[in-house]
């Protein structure tokens, strides 16, 4: 049975390492009774996923900082929003609200924000939120986090001018900005600290009544660069690890939360985060169905599944003989079976979608998206109609330039990271070759796929290294396509330079409220006429507890916690 648990719980690893989307609600839990182990992993059976104590728990990386803007391991990351607010949180459908704003407006150029902040609210030092902490909150996850620094792309700079109030500005219009600011918001000038103060609904407690001393941060000279590369992280004066976190009564309404202390847990490794699940020690993982480190869990506990923003897509290389044109890029669509694809490769752990927009977004054109989906039939009549044929009987597909006949090579890279990925490549490379196309899918590790698409083309023979290449990628929930499209774009990897696709996404960016599912559905239609990219799916996760514990739960992508005041949660 140890190497049943280890198995079965090595899946949970996907709650560390991601983060992402919106969850739904729950179903009705089913009535307390005896369960019997069931479902298999490996051939093996799985243990009944019940609890096993009286206390509720969750694991956690100590050794690598509980701080959300400096922590790189995504076990501390996700107990996030139970201790901080985010600026705003973004839900299961992708609808915007914020507890600390009271407000927030943009300027008719839409690069100008301004947010205002309650300040009423409580943090648990004792202190009152003032934009300050927000502005610093937003400005350090830009210096010192990969992952918030990603997300906030768009964003040029940000500062408070007043206790209640903060001004955003942005390289490019941005009148969706709010969606990208799911940013966790600490104490101003607690960066070094290992567990900065928020304004969550539970505080960290520390054993033996132990006091922390964080580290002030150094006055930094000059004008801060917040488009470098992230910053090393500053080295705190050691503090005392809490052990658990304690309900902070001065939050929300005073309604109170479903339980007093939730302790913390260290997590080391894959295994004895499985084993501690599935033991019952830890109450709560986030899975990743399709990830790198999923096995399955047994159908003995309870899942509740979210939708999230990682987006499979095929891409191409602007250094193709044959891909360079955007007529034969555009009928590749057709030949992507997308249902099939999620139903038996991912095995309904995604949203097909050939459009970049979660269908769970209200800006989603279901219409468009259908029009592109998978038919071979019109891939044909394409083909035939751009005179791409069989010129030589040799059973593969040629095309026609300036009179004379090209042969066609495709080279088509993946990862090979996770099987999902390989195999969801490896049936669109088999529907390619099954219309002619002499096309070869190379199966990379991380290392050389990456080095590859950071380097399209050969410095000396100035050849492409590849034609297309299948990858995910989490994008921001306000839908900006720019970082793939504009000049040095960090996902821009075709080194794509097209007017009117850089032109429709600003156009979308820039919209005013009333017109952003026009301008959006506009966009989407110009991505697919260039067909620079080409959506697959995207991804959903879940999360894991254990049967009749919790109820009125409904995570997302942002925050696993959202709605805590909600939650019942019986124990033991």
């Amino acid at each position: 049975m140890r190497t049943t648990k280890f198995i079965a719980l090595l899946l949970a690893l996907a709650l560390l390492l991601s983060l992402c989307a919106c969850g739904k609600k729950e179903e009705e839990a089913p009535q307390e009774e005896e369960y019997t182990p069931s479902d298999t992993v490996s051939g093996k059976t799985l243990t009944g996923g019940t609890y096993k104590d009286d206390v509720f728990s969750l694991a956690v990386d100590f050794d690598k900082s509980l701080n959300p803007l400096r922590t790189s391991s995504s076990a501390s990351l996700s107990i996030a929003g139970l201790v901080y607010d985010n600026v705003f949180e973004v839900d299961a459908d992708y609808n915007l609200t914020s507890r600390i704003c009271t407000d927030w407006k943009v300027n008719d150029e839409g690069n100008f924000w301004t947010l205002y902040i309650d300040t009423t609210i409580p943090m648990h030092d004792g202190s009152n939120l003032t934009a300050y902490d927000v502005a610093y909150s937003i400005q350090r996850a830009m210096i010192y986090s990969s992952l918030y620094k990603g997300r906030l792309y768009s964003v040029q700079g940000c500062s408070a001018y007043a206790n209640d109030q903060l001004c955003i500005t942005t390289r490019y219009p941005d009148t969706r900005l709010p969606w990208r600011l799911t940013i966790p918001v600490i104490r101003n000038k607690s960066i070094l600290s290992d567990c900065p103060a928020g304004s969550g609904p539970y505080m960290f407690a520390f054993g033996e009544a132990a006091e922390t001393t964080p580290t002030p941060e150094p006055t930094p000279a000059g004008e801060i660069d917040y488009t470098a590369e992230p910053a090393a992280t500053p080295e705190p004066t050691p503090e005392p690890t809490p052990d658990r976190l304690v309900a902070f009564d001065a939050y929300g309404d005073g309604t109170g939360l479903p339980i007093d202390t939730i302790y913390l847990r260290q997590y080391t490794d894959p295994a004895s985060m499985i084993t501690e699940y599935e033991s019952g020690l830890v109450d709560l993982v986030v899975n990743d169905p399709t990830g790198i480190y999923n096995l399955g869990y047994g159908g003995m506990n309870e899942k509740r599944v979210f939708p999230t923003t990682n987006m499979h897509y095929i891409g191409f290389n602007g250094f193709s003989d044959f891909l360079c044109y955007s007529s034969y890029r555009q009928l590749l669509t057709y030949l992507i079976d997308r249902e099939a694809i999620v139903d038996e490769v991912m095995d309904g752990w995604a949203d097909a979608a050939a459009i970049p927009v979660n269908p769970r977004s209200e800006l989603f054109d279901k219409e468009l998206s259908d029009s592109l989906s998978y038919d071979t039939q019109k891939c044909q009549e394409a083909l035939a109609a751009l005179g791409c044929r069989d010129l030589d009987d040799d059973g593969e597909l040629e095309f026609a330039l300036s009179g004379s006949k090209v042969e066609i090579d495709i080279n088509f890279i993946v990862c090979s990271d996770t099987a999902a990925k390989v195999t969801a490549a490896r049936r669109i490379c088999e529907a390619m070759q099954e219309l002619g196309f002499p096309v070869t899918l190379k199966e990379l590790s991380w290392k050389d796929f990456t080095y590859m698409l950071a380097n399209p083309q050969d410095e000396e023979t100035k050849k492409a290294t590849f034609d297309m290449y299948y990858d995910e990628v989490a994008i921001t929930a306000d839908w900006d396509m720019m970082p793939f499209f504009e000049e040095e774009g960090p996902l821009n990897y075709g080194s794509w330079k097209v007017d009117s696709v850089t032109n429709a996404i600003k156009a979308y960016m820039g919209a005013d409220q009333g017109d952003q599912k026009a301008q959006c559905s506009a966009m989407c239609q110009t991505l697919a006429q260039e067909a620079l990219i080409i959506p697959v799916c995207f991804e959903k996760k879940v999360v894991i507890s254990h049967l009749n514990v919790i109820r009125g739960m409904s995570a997302n992508q942002y925050n696993y916690f959202t709605n805590m005041q909600d939650w019942t949660i019986k124990l033991k």
